[in-house]
């Protein structure tokens, strides 16, 4: 036996009533408008001069109007009057008429301020949390007032659940709102990076332009020198053989002539021509070692050899050329030595350079030649010597001293009655070999008492 359908004489009168609100509500509004159009249904329903639906947020530290019907008096209240009604709420026992409400009463005084003489509250909870209240202020008829309330009661589960998802779509368009500013922030700060990257890559593909154009010129530049060393190389060792070869036949025929039967002008004059002739050697030689060391041609030999006998060898060819000066020579040597691993020719070529400069500057006094050893300082397995050579001639400026073992550098050329020549490579070619063989070169020197070149090295023992 199937049951009978419900009727509306099943329900009571204000069930019905609430019923029948509900049904158009939900028919007719949409979900986020649901508590405003409840709020205007419920002040119809009740003749209330106001209805207001409150918010309690931040644990009741703030009460917002979510709806106000009408909506003229939205600023009805503020938030600190608002702030009256929540404990009040939350204890449930608010007058309803405020002439009942004692003197004292702290709503009594906003209640005669907006010449409210009674009013219904209803307390909104979901789930056991107070959201909100609705507030229906001036009802028309007293009498009616318990009435209203019981039908009113029937929809609070309803407004209550419209203040939730008033409140969530608030806090969804706010959310909504502060992402979409931050989208158009972001997307505003990427179009300024964007911007700023491409102008920097601009500048970047500028500058490494400018670099290939600069690198071009300074490859071009390279070829180009490069070009020019192998062409002055050529020039100098084709010069340098057309020099040598009448140079060689001079000094040789020189020779022959020393052999003759000559006077003592006559043999002064064979000197004069074989001296000339090997300065002018000499300087052949000069710019050849010139040209291979700039062209980094010039590599040191390690053979053993004797140190004693690489200085006197250089001393005993400078000392050829005192046989028109008053000067006197000294080379001393220590006992001893061991046999040592190195280049003897470059050396012997640094102490013939440095005892020529002093024979060609010194005119009286004494050139002295002196070997040291050197313990302090030397690496394990090596022999550190210092060789000195000391004169007693001209002396160089103070502020020449910085100067002169620069290419084509010349002091004194002319000192006295006497032309000094050379080209000023000698001393240039000397601490270019002690720096290519790792060593040092010093000078002391004061004008009018002479000078003294001090070199040291390190050597292999053999």
């Amino acid at each position: 036996m199937s049951p009978k359908p419900l009727s509306k004489q099943s329900f009571p009168a204000d069930q019905i009533m609430a019923i029948e609100v509900f049904s158009e509500l939900l028919t007719a509004v949409e979900p986020r408008h649901l508590g405003q159009k409840m709020t205007e249904q419920l002040r119809e329903l009740s003749g209330a001069r106001t209805a207001m639906l409150v918010a309690h947020l931040k644990d009741g530290n703030e009460h917002k109007p979510i709806s106000v019907c009408p909506q003229r008096r939205t600023e009805l209240f503020s938030n600190k009057d608002l702030a009256q009604f929540y404990p009040m709420v939350m204890d449930g026992v608010i007058p309803r008429l405020t002439n009942n409400m004692p003197s004292g009463h702290q709503l009594r005084a906003l209640m005669e301020r907006e010449h409210i003489s009674n009013f219904l509250y209803f307390p909104l909870y979901v789930m056991g949390e107070l959201l909100g209240t609705l507030l229906l202020l001036e009802l028309p008829d007293i009498n009616r007032i318990e009435e209203t309330e019981k039908i009113i009661k029937h929809l609070l589960p309803l407004l209550a659940l419209a203040l939730r998802n008033s409140l969530s779509y608030d806090k969804i368009n706010q959310q909504a709102q502060e992402l979409d500013a931050y989208s158009r922030d972001l997307e505003r700060r990427v179009a300024a990076r964007t911007e700023e990257l491409e102008t920097i890559n601009s500048k970047l593909l500028t500058e490494i332009n400018e670099r290939k154009q600069v690198e071009d010129l300074l490859l071009k530049a390279k070829e180009n020198a490069e070009a020019a060393n192998i062409a002055k190389s050529t020039f100098l060792n084709n010069i340098a053989h057309d020099f040598r070869t009448p140079t060689h036949a001079i000094m040789g025929f020189s020779a022959f002539l020393l052999k003759e039967q000559l006077t003592e002008k006559q043999i002064n004059f064979v000197h004069i021509i074989n001296e000339r002739s090997r300065v002018l050697l000499n300087l052949v030689e000069e710019l050849l070692d010139v040209s291979r060391l700039d062209s980094g041609r010039l590599t040191l030999r390690a053979i053993q050899f004797d140190l004693e006998q690489c200085v006197r060898s250089s001393f005993d060819i400078a000392s050829n050329l005192l046989f028109v000066k008053n000067v006197k020579m000294s080379c001393s040597v220590p006992d001893g030595l061991p046999q040592l691993k190195g280049d003897p020719t470059r050396l012997g070529q640094i102490l013939t350079n440095l005892i020529e400069n002093a024979v060609k500057y010194t005119d009286k006094g004494e050139i002295s030649v002196q070997v040291q050893q050197v313990t302090d300082g030397c690496p394990y397995g090596k022999f550190r010597t210092m060789i000195s050579v000391k004169d007693t001639g001209l002396g160089i400026e103070a502020d020449q001293r910085s100067q002169i073992f620069d290419a084509f550098s010349r002091f004194h050329e002319f000192a006295g009655d006497k032309p000094r020549g050379g080209v000023g490579l000698g001393l240039y070619i000397t601490r270019t070999l002690v720096d290519l063989m790792g060593g040092t070169i010093t000078v002391v020197s004061e004008v009018g008492t002479g000078s003294e070149f001090m070199v040291t090295l390190d050597f292999d023992i053999a």
